[in-house]
C-alpha cells in the first residue's frame, strides 16, 4: 500500500495596496475627490478658433483628518487614487507591514495600540444620546 503525504498549504497574506492601508487606518475619516482635468490641445492652425480637447485625465485629492494630499494628473481614475494614497502614506511616515509577527511582537503591538486609543492624545468619544 502506498502512502500519501500530505502537505499543509498556508495562505499567503495578501499585501495591501495603498489605498487598503488608508482605509485600515482612517476609515471613512478618509475622503477621496477626484476630478476631471481637461487639457486644450494647441491645433498646428493658429488661425483656427475651434478649441480641441485632449484626452481626459483625472486628479484625485485625499482629504483626511491630519492632512489634504493632490495627486499628480493620470489617465484613469484608479491611478490617482492609488497615487495619491501613496503620497498620503509617504508623508505620514506609515511603514506598511510586509513581515509576518511573532505572536510575541503581535502582543505588544496590539497593547501599543489599545494604549494609543485610551491616550489624551486621541478625542474624547461623545455619545449620541
Amino acid at each position: 500500500m502506498e502512502t500519501k503525504e500530505h502537505r499543509v498549504v498556508t495562505p499567503k497574506k495578501p499585501t495591501l495596496t495603498s489605498k487598503a492601508i488608508i482605509h485600515q487606518k482612517f476609515g471613512k475619516n478618509a475622503c477621496y475627490v477626484v476630478e476631471e482635468v481637461k487639457e486644450v490641445c494647441q491645433t498646428g492652425c493658429p488661425g483656427l478658433n475651434i478649441p480641441q480637447t485632449g484626452p481626459c485625465l483625472y486628479r484625485c485629492t485625499l482629504q483626511l483628518p491630519e492632512l489634504t494630499v493632490v495627486s499628480e494628473t493620470f489617465k484613469k481614475k484608479k491611478d490617482a487614487e492609488q497615487s495619491v494614497a501613496e503620497m498620503a502614506i509617504e508623508k505620514l511616515g506609515i511603514i506598511p507591514e510586509t513581515t509576518d509577527l511573532t505572536p510575541q511582537e503581535a502582543h505588544e503591538s496590539l497593547v501599543a495600540r489599545i494604549a494609543y486609543l485610551f491616550s489624551e492624545k486621541v478625542g474624547y468619544i461623545q455619545a449620541v444620546i
